[in-house]
């Protein structure tokens, strides 16, 4: 019962990301029961080149340091560094106030509106470097 509970939250939060990681045409591997995804910035990688992002490991340290954002880099799960994958994953919301206030047929997610504006900030820092482009 509490497994149905978690996947009736975590499979329409995982359709919100994805769209919003479509709108920043980002790349990511459509995730299927997992609270993670991997997200690819592969189509920025001339933007982030002149940052002297060259490698996932460079661009989590860069976006941690002007975001605040976390991810984990792609190398780091043997995948190639100048790929620009990383990993990120669902959290910054309490699970327990997520079941308690889930809507299933509109699901607003205030529970993990932190999550959503780390989405919001990452999406204005690509527009910021791709101006620069």
């Amino acid at each position: 019962r509490y497994l149905n509970k978690i996947r009736n939250i975590l499979k329409p939060m995982s359709q919100k990301i994805t769209a919003q990681l479509r709108e920043m045409d980002l790349d990511f591997i459509e995730p299927q029961a997992a609270w993670y995804l991997w997200i690819g910035f592969g189509k920025y990688k001339n933007a982030l080149k002149k940052k002297g992002i060259h490698t996932s490991k460079d661009l989590v340290s860069q976006l941690a340091k002007e975001t605040g954002i976390v991810f984990v880099p792609g190398e780091a799960f043997g995948m190639d560094p100048e790929s620009l994958y990383v990993r990120g994953a669902y959290v910054g919301f309490s699970g327990e106030k997520g079941l308690q206030d889930f809507r299933v047929r509109d699901p607003q997610f205030d529970f993990a509106s932190d999550l959503f504006e780390s989405l919001d900030v990452l999406n204005q820092w690509l527009k910021n470097i791709s101006i620069k482009e």
